[in-house]
């Protein structure tokens, strides 16, 4: 957190001083939102039944958003955001290769007041609501061939609703291009299950998946185009 902040105050000191285009914030002005953020700051393996992820390297969470100014300094931002993640270590001495992977797919609407500033910044806050599907899913290392009871898979899926506040800034580096940064402060609640597949019998559903938690939870860049 403390990086994304001291990298935040960099970017907007930068762009004050530079000789940019204005940030278009009037009425009836759209944009297309490309969002740029991380799989693990949507927590998903931060609720309690969830597999073990070890050392999955969550990759970039893609996010697609239009903003549009409802009146001047004002907008909405319906969007949606989409990543998969996925490792694999190399099992030896007859045992197979330890495998994890993760999903994610979400909505989410925002509401974004912008500020007063220089022409070519325009900082804003606001505030939200998401709707996010999680899929994790570990196939352990296991021997060969397989013992009657050994753990085949580990699959939990969950839901997540979550309300958000949201602090960020847009730069104009072109007419109808900006660059921007933003953090959100969240409360989620999440609900789902868990189920265990083992060699030679049935599957077997895990405990419920439940949870809520309020931190700071997505730390984004993102590039837009207007017009």
């Amino acid at each position: 957190m403390k990086r994304f902040v001291l990298c935040l105050i960099c970017l907007l000191f930068v762009a004050s001083m530079a000789q940019a285009a204005e940030v278009k914030t009037s009425a009836g002005t759209k944009a297309m939102v490309f969002r740029f953020s991380g799989l693990s700051s949507l927590g998903l393996s931060g609720y309690s039944s969830l597999p073990d992820l070890g050392d999955l390297e969550v990759p970039v969470n893609v996010g697609a958003a239009v903003r549009y100014y409802i009146s001047d300094g004002l907008a909405i931002r319906p969007g949606l955001d989409i990543g998969v993640a996925s490792s694999s270590e190399k099992g030896s001495g007859g045992y197979t290769d330890d495998k994890t992977s993760a999903s994610v797919i979400g909505v989410s609407a925002a509401l974004e007041k912008h500020l007063p500033g220089p022409a070519s910044v325009s900082p804003y806050m606001g505030a939200g609501f998401g709707f996010t599907m999680l899929k994790a899913t570990l196939e352990p290392s296991r021997s060969l061939p397989t013992e009657p009871g050994e753990m085949l898979k580990q699959t939990s899926k969950a839901t997540v609703l979550g309300v958000f506040a949201m602090l960020g800034f847009e730069w104009g580096f072109t007419e109808s291009l900006t660059l921007g940064g933003e953090y959100r402060l969240g409360l989620d609640s999440a609900s789902g299950s868990s189920e265990a597949e083992r060699q030679n019998q049935p599957t077997v559903k895990g405990n419920e998946i439940s949870g809520t938690r309020l931190g700071f939870s997505t730390a984004s860049v993102y590039l837009s185009a207007s017009w």
